[in-house]
């Protein structure tokens, strides 16, 4: 599933939340960003439809421009004394999620909650 997920990239905020804003086109499109400081845990998100993913940088997390354009931001739950996990295994976390989602919904098999 995860290798037939389109992607794309925009050299900023700005850019991307207006090639979204284009794509929308009446579909109830969602922007979810992933933060240490995210207002929800990733679980209870449900990314079932139209999703944007926005993984911050491991240095700065998400910019100031992206929090904004975020319909939600969302966090991991970590367990331990680490505040937050490297872009790529937030990234996989979250498709992961999202997968799960997916599968429960149409009766698969993977069902565990993170």
């Amino acid at each position: 599933m995860v290798f037939s997920t389109p992607t794309a990239h925009a050299d900023s905020a700005a850019q991307a939340v207006r090639w979204v804003d284009v794509r929308r086109g009446g579909v109830p499109l969602r922007i979810v960003g992933l933060s240490e400081d995210g207002t929800r845990e990733l679980a209870a998100c449900d990314p079932r439809g139209p999703t944007v993913l926005v993984v911050g940088n491991e240095t700065t997390g998400l910019s100031r421009g992206w929090t904004e354009a975020c319909d939600e931001v969302a966090r991991i739950r970590m367990a331990g004394s680490a505040s937050s996990l490297d872009a790529a295994a937030s990234a996989s976390t979250a498709l992961y999620e999202a997968a799960r989602q997916h599968t429960r919904t149409r009766g698969g098999v993977i069902a565990t909650p993170l």
